[in-house]
């Protein structure tokens, strides 16, 4: 099984309202989140066997001698329906057969972390300090830490084992944030960490705290879990909101100028290495120094809501119904695709093109629709086609109906890449 399961019964079921759905069962496969997917996928396939109850009670009449066209033809529409339905729930049934032990060894494993982690816990002493506690933690997972652990490891870094954590911590933020520029923050932080040179993507580690001068604003900022290693994730300390991915080369490039720094418990060692570096200063050129990097670092570093401002993941949702229900877009998966990959990593470029490609695709299609309507329309009004004012009304109902549909996707469409757009233009502005 993979993912091409998942795209199979997304053809089958387009134009159906949980062929979005289908879509999001595969993003969570993807991103090994099993049991989610299935709970999807079974939710799809009630509500689909439910909706065609009615379809599937309705027979065929054999019985009768001759029929006329009209009968033919809804006899054949209706066979239709009962062979798509056929193949829908056999597809359905199929990746479920499937999917099911994938989803149940995926919980036994996690059952089987949280029993060790149990164990672990019980077999250690009782109200150690916190200091000795986090020695411990970091010497006995050998794994990549979660955002969980890696907050909680921050706000360790952020206190001392000797102190109350939440007043300690407090009482640093409140001081680093009337600091009245990143110098005094610098002499600051200087008392409570070595602040260390970053020199190359193995000093950037997550669960790692760092201290960022983005010219015009500064950050304490935890280092997130990534999938890409060319992109560096960043969260605040602070307020604990998301902060916008850096590519690797503009962070290091940042910390080449000493306006990124890492900040490392003070130990014997990193004391000592604190005094041959004073207050204010990294291992790397002096903090004063001035770079003409301030306003890559102060554009890179925008919060996610500001992101959120211009365009958010709900448009693309919102497009991708909007251009389902037209029935003319072949590639919705695709625009599921980009909200989950290049716009949640902020591949704004890699976006914008896959998007405007889709965008391009539809566009052709609706030009192909609106010429086959002329068309019909032109043959009407001269005679070749003939229709009853009933059926000529139903279908000009049905022609306003779906024009409302398109105009829906193209103002969609227009949201979505005007978004991109912006936000390109603002990370080219900052490069």
């Amino acid at each position: 099984m993979d993912e091409q399961d998942f795209s199979d019964l997304y053809a089958l079921m387009r134009g159906n309202a949980d062929a979005i759905t289908v879509m999001d069962a595969k993003g969570l496969y993807a991103h090994q989140e099993y049991e989610e997917a299935l709970r999807k996928l079974q939710a799809v396939k009630q509500r689909y066997e439910a909706g065609k109850l009615r379809v599937m009670r309705m027979k065929i009449d054999d019985t009768a001698s001759k029929k006329s066209k009209e009968e033919e033809a809804k006899d054949r529409r209706l066979q239709k329906r009962q062979q798509r339905y056929h193949e829908v729930m056999q597809k359905l049934d199929e990746i479920l057969e499937a999917l099911g032990p994938i989803a149940e060894r995926a919980a036994a494993r996690k059952r089987r972390e949280a029993e060790a982690e149990t164990e672990a816990e019980a077999r250690q002493p009782a109200e150690p300090k916190v200091a000795d506690q986090k020695d411990a933690d970091q010497a006995d997972v050998d794994r990549i830490p979660s955002e969980e652990t890696i907050d909680v490891q921050a706000s360790d870094e952020l206190t001392h084992a000797d102190d109350d954590p939440v007043a300690s911590r407090n009482h640093l933020f409140d001081a680093f944030a009337n600091c009245k520029n990143a110098a005094e923050q610098r002499s600051l932080l200087a008392e409570h960490f070595v602040l260390s040179a970053i020199r190359s993507q193995e000093d950037i580690r997550p669960g790692d705290l760092h201290f960022i001068d983005g010219g015009t604003q500064t950050y304490l900022a935890t280092i997130r879990n990534s999938d890409n290693p060319q992109r560096v994730r960043l969260k605040s300390a602070i307020t604990g909101d998301r902060l916008r991915t850096i590519d690797l080369p503009t962070y290091l490039k940042l910390a080449k100028h000493d306006k990124a720094v890492r900040l490392d418990s003070l130990t014997s060692e990193a004391s000592e290495a604190s005094k041959r570096f004073p207050a204010g200063q990294s291992k790397g050129r002096d903090a004063s120094e001035p770079s003409h990097d301030d306003a890559v670092a102060a554009s890179s570093l925008q919060e996610s809501a500001e992101v959120s401002k211009i365009l958010d993941k709900g448009a693309f949702s919102q497009l991708a119904d909007a251009a389902n229900r037209t029935g003319l877009c072949a590639q919705v998966d695709l625009i599921t695709h980009v909200r989950d990959r290049e716009f949640r990593m902020g591949n704004f470029q890699d976006a914008l093109q896959t998007m405007e490609a889709v965008h391009a695709k539809f566009t052709a299609a609706v030009t192909s629709y609106q010429a086959k309507l002329r068309q019909e329309e032109a043959a009407i009004q001269s005679g070749k086609l003939k229709m009853s004012p009933k059926d000529l009304q139903a279908k000009r109902m049905r022609d306003t109906a779906q024009g409302q549909l398109i105009q829906r996707a193209q103002n969609r469409f227009s949201r979505v890449l005007d978004g991109l757009r912006v936000l390109l233009r603002r990370e080219v502005a900052s490069e």
